[in-house]
């Protein structure tokens, strides 16, 4: 299916948006008697401080730092001529989400395991992802299969820090993120350890 097809068969997602705006505008003025876009009262946007780039890559709360599969899932969704389309769309609502968080000004959301903003959108890049591996030539497909288990090792790596602690829930930074991944509190460094390996 074409961009122009996938854009004349997406007016049912077009009509929920307008729905789903309606309600919130009408709910808004409804709570606060003023026309308002966010339903957060006193929360607001700061549009001088502008945070995108920390939203998508940040030791703090990346999404593709803390879930580097995303990352691959759409390059490889975008590189698949038959899963393109589909990707292009993944990737503009991706990055419609990441310009809202990046003027929030509470940018990660609070304290928490990687930038929760993006959850709901993980379903559409599944099927994305799978589409666009099942076309890769067997080569190529190995290597994508070898750099998806390493992503989702890095994943599994800052949750079990996470989980013990020692990974905060706010203020990561790039020291106490890559002593996660691949220094003394990494699962390579603990196997290495106890094989005799490292010093």
């Amino acid at each position: 299916m074409g961009i122009r097809q996938s854009i004349a068969t997406s007016w049912p997602s077009f009509g929920g948006i307008g729905t789903g705006l309606v309600v919130q505008f009408t709910y808004n003025f409804y709570a606060t008697h003023t026309f308002t876009i966010s339903s957060y009262g006193s929360e607001h946007f700061v549009f001088s401080r502008p945070m995108q780039w920390a939203v998508l890559v940040s030791y703090e709360r990346g999404l593709f730092t803390y879930y580097p599969i995303v990352a691959l899932a759409l390059a490889v969704g975008l590189i698949v001529r038959k899963s393109r389309p589909s990707a292009i769309w993944f990737a503009v609502i991706l990055a419609c989400f990441t310009l809202i968080y990046g003027f929030w000004h509470s940018w990660a959301l609070g304290g928490g395991f990687g930038h929760r903003g993006f959850v709901e959108l993980m379903p559409m890049g599944v099927p994305i992802f799978a589409v666009s591996l099942s076309e890769l030539r067997t080569r190529f497909r190995i290597v994508a299969v070898a750099i998806s288990i390493l992503a989702v090792f890095v994943t599994i790596e800052l949750l079990l820090g996470y989980w013990s602690w020692s990974l905060p829930i706010a203020g990561t930074t790039r020291v106490v993120y890559w002593y996660h991944v691949i220094g003394k509190k990494s699962l390579l460094s603990r196997v290495a350890h106890r094989l005799g390996i490292s010093a």
